[in-house]
């Protein structure tokens, strides 16, 4: 399937002189007409041998490569590349972006699976021509612009082309920056719909992965008719495809999630006391079951020496971590360990809906007058998650102390002894670090929803034989809805005082005679509040959490603790 379509996807570079004919004017065509071949002379050179019969007597007129012919790759002075929609719908990909990135002149920076490698972008499918970036990569719908799909920017997201409706993909690879401007550096991908659609289609599809994951799934059903004895028509379609997200936990034999990672890594340490690449000793090698060293999902407290960690375990007992190979010396990481994987949390490739409804029509009251209008309406949503909120600098890393409620004695004595801290007993309020990569907390996700309209008239005519007009009226508007979740609360609006989090994990235990609601029992039964409650309760929403462990909190302290920020934009 792979060389079938690279070879049918040809490109064809056609003379500089196709654009002089096809933009000549009369007196151009008039140039083009050679005297009557009436004479010996002229025959021979018309290779006739010298005879030349009076009755074959013509003009001689040369029309200009393919100037009279509606292929354009016929008729174009740089390299164009022309695709129908049978070769793109014919690879089983719902998306026109991730069929059209197996030409060689596009690169696949932002298809379908590579859309969330920025924040905000999940969901997106933008052309990126010779890998001279999208914005320099110019798409238009019949030769008109589309709105953008970001604003602040001008780059289309092809998802809301209609697949049905579509007939061709002309893709031009340079010299147009100085037709287009800066944004067609690289090239424009023109996107041509059909013109009389007649009949009815109802077209489904769906595939799972070997896996029986990934699912995608697409339904389209499109309408046409023509009248008026051929010179009007009107085609409306709507589309639905589906592509569910696939994370990597999902995948464990490729990203690790749960094993730990492959990857290469430095094995030899960098100081001067070594000849790197001269011993004869590796100082790279590929290795699996990578974890990080210095955080953990539970929570680390910190590296005792030779590769030892002080660490709680799911369940929140503190205790020595030893692993098998340590690496921390030269990367920080280590095999065979209770460190994070750092890869608990994250998409392989997001999640997406699109909904999509088209309507074209067009009535030719003459040659002088045609009217045709393109209207759309399409709604998408997409999904992203990425690592979660992590604990590991002091610009992000809430103060623990030691007479902690959720601590516990045995982890108290653990501290004091192995750690060295915590020496003056419960009742202190020393501190202690913590390294915590948040996966129990979720990972940060955003939930996006975009929404397109598109109108464009179009009023075009020719006249005079060799005139033409073209008036357009283009609207186009986009809207977005983002929302960003499992974003750690750690200071109030002002950013001055400590809110959420940093209130959450100050946890106590309750004075005798506490009657507040705002408590949580931990595993010996005790009453734990928040501290900013002890005296006086100033902050009754303010809910205890325990992260020594995983998943040992209650859901309204979780609540208490994340937030969801959102974010809604708007271009015309």
């Amino acid at each position: 399937m792979k060389s079938f379509r690279k070879s049918a996807l040809s490109t064809t570079t056609c003379l500089a002189t196709a654009a002089i004919v096809a933009f000549g004017s009369a007196s151009a065509a008039q140039a083009q007409t050679a005297a009557p071949a009436d004479s010996a002379e002229a025959c021979a050179d018309a290779n006739n041998n010298g005879v030349c019969d009076k009755d074959e007597k013509s003009d001689i007129v040369v029309v200009g490569t393919g100037s009279r012919l509606s292929r354009p790759t016929l008729s174009s002075p740089v390299p164009l590349t022309s695709v129908s929609v049978g070769e793109l719908t014919e690879t089983a990909d719902i998306s026109l972006g991730d069929a059209l990135n197996d030409l060689p002149s596009l690169r696949s920076t932002y298809s379908q699976g590579n859309s969330t490698r920025f924040i905000g972008t999940a969901g997106l499918n933008l052309l990126d021509l010779r890998g001279l970036g999208i914005s320099r990569t110019l798409v238009l719908v019949n030769g008109k612009r589309h709105i953008t799909a970001s604003p602040g920017d001008y780059l289309v997201d092809v998802n809301t082309i209609p697949v049905d409706l579509l007939e061709r993909v002309d893709v031009v690879t340079g010299g147009n920056s100085a037709v287009y401007g800066s944004d067609a550096v690289a090239g424009v991908v023109n996107f041509v719909l059909k013109r009389n659609y007649e009949g009815f289609t109802l077209r489904g599809q769906g595939a799972i992965t070997s896996h029986a994951d990934r699912g995608t799934y697409f339904i389209s059903a499109t309408w046409g008719k023509n009248f008026a004895d051929g010179r009007g028509n009107i085609a409306v379609s709507g589309e639905f495809a589906r592509t569910n997200p696939l994370y990597f936990r999902d995948r464990n034999d490729i990203s690790g999630a749960f094993t730990g990672r492959c990857q290469f890594n430095q094995v030899e340490p960098t100081g001067a006391e070594e000849v790197r690449g001269t011993d004869g000793i590796f100082d790279r090698a590929f290795l699996c079951g990578i974890r990080n060293g210095t955080i953990s999902d539970a929570g680390t407290i910190g590296g005792i020496g030779n590769g030892v960690f002080l660490r709680f375990n799911d369940a929140g007992v503190l205790g020595l971590d030893n692993p098998t190979t340590f690496l921390g010396t030269f990367t920080g990481n280590l095999v065979g360990s209770n460190g994070s994987t750092l890869r608990n949390t994250g998409i392989m490739a997001p999640g997406l809906n699109r909904y999509s409804l088209n309507m074209l029509a067009h009535y030719d009251f003459s040659d002088f007058f045609r009217y045709s209008v393109e209207a759309k309406y399409v709604r998408v949503t997409a999904n992203n998650e990425g690592q979660p909120t992590f604990m590991a600098s002091a610009t992000f890393n809430p103060t623990w102390f030691c007479d902690n409620g959720f601590l516990g004695a045995a982890n108290l004595a653990t501290l004091q002894t192995v750690a060295g801290r915590c020496s003056a007993g419960a009742t202190n309020t020393q501190a202690f670090p913590l390294s915590r990569f948040n996966i129990d907390l979720g990972g940060r996700g955003e939930q996006h929803k975009r929404e397109t309209y598109r109108v464009v008239h179009t009023f075009d005519g020719t006249f005079n034989d060799d005139w033409k007009y073209e008036l357009s009226f283009n609207y186009g508007e986009l809207r977005t809805d983002m929302k960003a979740t499992n974003v750690l609360r750690v200071n109030n609006d002002a950013g001055t005082a400590p809110d959420g989090l940093g209130l959450a994990v100050d946890a106590v235990l309750a004075p005798v005679g506490y009657t507040g609601t705002n408590f949580v029992l931990n595993s010996a039964g005790q009453k734990v509040i928040c501290r900013v409650n002890v005296t006086t309760i100033t902050r009754p929403d303010c809910v205890p959490i325990n992260l020594f462990g995983q998943n040992l909190y209650t859901a309204e302290a979780k609540a208490f603790v994340n937030g969801t920020a959102q974010r809604t934009e708007k271009a015309t």
